[in-house]
C-alpha cells in the first residue's frame, strides 16, 4: 500500500496537488479534514434516532475507503489527535482494515485506494502534534512541496483567476520579493505570502479592484503593524509600492 505524505508551508497548494493527482488520473477524490475530528467516531459516522431507535450512519470517509481506486486526502494530518492517528494506522499499513463496532463490521480499504496526507510542520504552527515513527513509517513516499517559481505562479494566477498577464506578473513578483525577505532567507519578515493569498488577491482584481487595493485586503493585514515605520507591515507596503507603483 503506497501512501504519500506532502509537507510544506501553509497555502502552497498541497491539498490542490492531491486533488490534481486524482483528476489527472480520472480517479474518485475525497478530502478528510482529519484535524477537525476529536474521536474516531467523528471520522467514521454519526449517531441518530429514528422511530424511537438509535442508529449509526457511516460517513463519506468510510464510503471513500471502500471505493476502488479512490484518492483520499488526509488534510493536515499532524493536527490529528492520537486517537484519530491510532484509527488510521491499521488503514494505512498492510492490514488495510479497521473494525467499527457501531457498524458491526470491518471496514476494508478497497483495491487501488491511495492515501495522500498533508502536513504543515514547524514551530510556527500551533495546535499540531509531533509525528511518531508509527505514523511516519506508514507513508512510503514523502515529498516536500513549496511555492511555484515566479513565472509559473504568474501563469497559474492568470489562468485560474482570469487576470491579465501584466497583473499576474506583478502579483507573483510581489510574493517572490516578500518571501525572500522572511526569516528563512535571512530577512526580517515573520511569515510567507501563500499561494492561497495570491489567488484571493487575483480574484479581487478580476472584479476590477486595483492590485494595491486587493493586496491591502489580503496580504498586508497579515503582517504586524507594531513598530511604525520599522514594522513588518511598513516593509511590505514599501515593497508593494516599489513593484506596483
Amino acid at each position: 500500500r503506497k501512501n504519500i505524505l506532502l509537507v510544506g508551508p501553509t497555502g502552497c497548494g498541497k491539498t490542490d496537488l492531491a486533488c490534481w493527482v486524482a483528476a489527472n488520473n480520472n480517479r474518485p477524490f475525497y478530502t478528510a479534514i482529519v484535524g477537525q475530528c476529536i474521536e474516531p467516531l467523528d471520522l467514521l459516522g454519526s449517531k441518530g434516532v429514528a422511530d424511537g431507535a438509535t442508529f449509526f450512519k457511516e460517513s463519506r470517509f468510510v464510503e471513500a475507503i471502500e471505493t476502488d481506486n479512490a484518492v483520499i486526502c488526509l488534510d493536515e494530518i499532524n493536527r490529528c489527535t492520537p486517537n484519530i492517528l491510532n484509527l488510521l494506522i491499521p488503514l494505512l499499513d498492510h492490514r488495510g482494515e479497521v473494525y467499527v463496532e457501531e457498524l458491526s463490521r470491518t471496514v476494508k480499504v478497497a483495491e487501488g485506494v491511495c492515501f495522500i496526507a498533508t502536513a504543515n510542520i514547524g514551530s510556527q504552527f500551533t495546535g499540531t502534534y509531533r509525528f511518531d515513527e508509527a505514523i511516519v513509517s506508514r507513508f512510503t513516499y514523502r515529498f516536500e512541496v513549496t511555492f511555484l517559481e515566479e513565472d509559473d505562479e504568474a501563469r497559474m494566477l492568470a489562468k485560474r483567476c482570469g487576470i491579465s498577464d501584466e497583473d499576474s506578473t506583478l502579483l507573483a513578483r510581489v510574493a517572490s520579493t516578500l518571501r525572500a525577505k522572511t526569516h528563512g532567507f535571512g530577512g526580517t519578515l515573520s511569515r510567507l505570502v501563500s499561494t492561497r493569498q495570491l489567488i484571493a488577491t487575483a480574484s479581487l482584481m478580476n472584479t476590477g479592484i486595483s492590485i494595491v487595493e486587493a493586496l491591502d485586503a489580503t496580504v498586508v493585514p497579515s503582517f504586524d503593524a507594531e513598530g511604525g515605520t520599522d514594522s513588518e507591515r511598513a516593509q511590505v507596503l514599501q515593497s508593494i509600492q516599489l513593484i506596483c507603483g
